[in-house]
């Protein structure tokens, strides 16, 4: 046991020594006799709920199957010697709406919530392909036609380990509306608050020992199987059985277990553990940082029961804690108290116009057809062959005796058909249409007259009213791909790697993976993730991304790719090559140009230099020049200053003489008289 301060810190989690032992206990099944019981008494409350809905859908089927006329109408018709006519207009609604889908399936891929995850994402989304290929989205499909007829399909993921008893195949199986029963009161889709729900099979004794092998000798000892009351709608009920077939009912119910949730406050981490005392102390004890919080754990429970003998008993058969089923439903109301209307079909809304389009083109036909013989108005012995006024027909001839008139015999005038039935007869047609939501745009039918722009947004509008039933086909579709994924989870990595060619990344098998590291959406349906591949680049492209050269080829879906990339590959070499050539002959160009340009270069800093000495040789001569012109410029001032002081010697006249001749010497001519010897 646990230290008294351990237990101490624990007393948030465990109160007492009685809930300990509580907590220690594993989970046990109840008494076979009992689940007997428990399944009977579920199945009547939840039938006496739902019974209405069975007859509806029912309806609804034979409506689109043709049967669209009550059994008292037809026997009063076949009194009249009238046909039962059936102008089936819902089929093609119904055909029209499943046809759209089916070419435009979505495909489901896996997408990271952080890039990190991408590997394991890109894994997912192949092995998803590998496995929806193979019957998902045809089984998709059907579920969602017989949604649209019925109003409720389930689809079934299970594993199939006829062909692999190591790891089991994929498998999908659709179940139609008069095979199951849920709980009445559930008002969510991904029945996460379906207390339980009720299926039944009708299978040979060798088909229930290849579906049981475990239980053959049981399987063998069973009685032959007695006709009860439950099902009513399945066709096995309503005809004769043969004298192997059994009746194997699978009853699956909601549970909840005992488990603490383990928290790590400093990373964060979670983890879930059974209800055992002494090792969530041991796991607290060497970790001390970690909390331990009760909670109660969804399990489901599986029984199956061939009459009334329980066969198998399992706890989460499958290996995940929810039911291994996906409802597809056309219209769904849990907020309704009348369970008849709870799951509705598109179908449902259809049958009161489609009786009145039927009645009316029945009267009318009647009227056409009786006014082609209507009778005659005759004397007693007024006619030869009175056989003669029953016959219809081209050049029938009715012969009056020789001693009557004409006016003896006088035709019915034929009753006429009333323009107005015919305006009702469309206005029916019409409100088929109207009510359905499908416009004859969407049925290829528009107006010859009215442009391509105006159909595409009528299609656009008709589609608006079906959005509802495509939005919940989506998340159906969605539910499953989540259960194909925790399945795929439980293959073995020899079975990754046989489909993969590759070994499963570390985060491959993390229960965390589905909840917070991706998600699952809707993708471009194609056969591999190849072509998906293919066309995720093509868009690329297409909006301005950089793509590699071949790389398109290299992913591209074709057949004779290896010859087309060879070709590829050979022209590439070539332009290589060619490439390589002419960057050769760029680069002699260019080393010739460089040449040149360094012999240019050399000139033009020769020229310089002489230009330089040039320069410089001018620059001596104009100092020798400049020097010379000061050494001149001094000896006139020093001749100046002797005239000058000579002339203090001289008289006025003589001065003024001396000084324009002083003036001319320098270069100035004087304004004076010119100097005269």
């Amino acid at each position: 046991m646990a230290a008294p301060e351990f237990t101490e810190k624990l007393s948030w989690v465990v109160e007492d020594d009685t809930h300990q032992q509580d907590q220690q206990k594993q989970p046990t099944y109840s008494e076979p006799q009992n689940i007997t019981n428990e399944y009977d008494e579920a199945y009547n409350e939840a039938y006496q709920v739902v019974d209405g809905f069975y007859a509806e859908a029912q309806k609804d089927l034979d409506f689109y199957l043709g049967d669209q006329w009550t059994y008292q109408e037809k026997n009063e018709l076949a009194l009249q010697g009238r046909a039962a006519y059936v102008f089936n207009k819902i089929k093609r609604v119904v055909n029209m709406i499943t046809g759209y889908q089916r070419k435009n399936r979505l495909s489901s891929v896996v997408t990271p919530v952080e890039n990190s995850d991408q590997a394991t994402a890109d894994q997912m989304t192949e092995l998803m392909l590998y496995v929806m290929q193979r019957d998902g989205y045809e089984t998709i499909s059907d579920a969602f036609s017989g949604a649209l007829k019925t109003g409720l399909n389930l689809i079934e993921v299970y594993m199939d380990y006829r062909y692999d008893p190591l790891d089991g195949d994929i498998a999908f199986a659709r179940i139609p509306y008069n095979s199951l029963l849920l709980d009445p009161f559930l008002t969510k889709l991904d029945l996460s608050d379906c207390n339980y729900l009720m299926r039944r099979k009708y299978m040979s004794r060798r088909q229930a020992k290849s579906f049981l092998p475990m239980y053959s000798e049981v399987i063998d000892s069973l009685p032959e199987c007695a006709r009860d009351d439950k099902y009513q709608f399945m066709p096995e009920v309503r005809q004769t059985l043969g004298k192997d077939i059994l009746a194997v009912d699978e009853y699956w119910k909601q549970n909840y277990q005992d488990a603490y949730l383990l928290v790590d406050p400093a990373t964060g981490q979670m983890a879930e553990m059974e209800a055992n005392f002494e090792a969530l102390a041991l796991i607290m004890q060497q970790n001390p940082q970690i909390q331990a919080r009760p909670i109660q754990k969804p399990v489901v429970e599986r029984y199956i029961l061939i009459g009334k003998e329980v066969i198998s008993m399992d706890t989460n058969p499958l290996g995940i804690n929810k039911y291994p089923f996906v409802p597809f439903v056309a219209l769904f109301e849990p907020e309704t108290n009348q369970y008849s209307l709870k799951y509705q079909s598109i179908v449902r809304a259809l049958r009161d116009p489609q009786i009145e389009s039927n009645r009316r083109r029945s009267q009318m036909t009647d009227i056409i057809e009786s006014s082609i013989n209507s009778g005659f108005i005759a004397k007693e012995n007024s006619v030869v062959n009175p056989r003669s006024l029953f016959e219809s027909g081209q050049g029938k001839v009715t012969w009056v005796k020789e001693e009557n008139s004409l006016a003896d015999i006088q035709p019915r005038v034929p009753a006429q058909v009333p323009p107005s039935m015919f305006q009702l007869q469309e206005l029916y047609d019409r409100d088929i249409m109207d009510i359905s939501g499908v416009t004859e745009e969407l049925l290829g039918a528009a107006d010859d007259t009215d442009t391509g722009i105006t159909v595409k947004l009528r299609q656009g509008a008709g589609l608006v009213t079906l959005q509802d039933l495509f939005d919940r086909l989506r998340y159906s579709q969605k539910l499953l791909s989540g259960l194909v994924l925790n399945f795929i989870q439980r293959w073995s990595p020899q079975k990754i790697q046989r489909i993969l060619n590759e070994q499963p990344t570390q985060e491959f098998y993390s229960e965390d993976f589905g909840k917070y590291d991706s998600v699952v959406q809707e993708g471009v349906l194609t056969d591999t993730q190849r072509q998906m591949f293919f066309l995720q680049l093509l868009r690329l492209k297409e909006v301005g991304e950089y793509i590699p050269p071949g790389l398109l080829t290299k992913a591209a879906p074709i057949q004779g790719k290896t010859d087309l990339m060879q070709e590829i590959q050979a022209s590439q070499e070539a332009e290589s090559e060619k490439a390589q050539a002419q960057e050769q002959i760029i680069m002699e160009d260019r080393a010739l140009n460089n040449q040149n340009l360094t012999s240019l270069t050399e000139s033009n800093m020769a020229s310089a230099e002489e230009r330089r000495t040039r320069a410089l040789a001018n620059l001596g001569l104009a100092q020798e020049r400049q020097s010379g012109a000061e050494t001149d410029k001094a000896q006139a001032q020093l001749d100046r200053a002797k005239a000058l002081k000579e002339l203090e010697s001289m008289e006025t006249d003589r001065i003024i003489k001396l000084m324009n001749l002083a003036k001319q010497l320098e270069g100035t001519p004087s304004k004076e008289t010119p100097y005269e010897v």
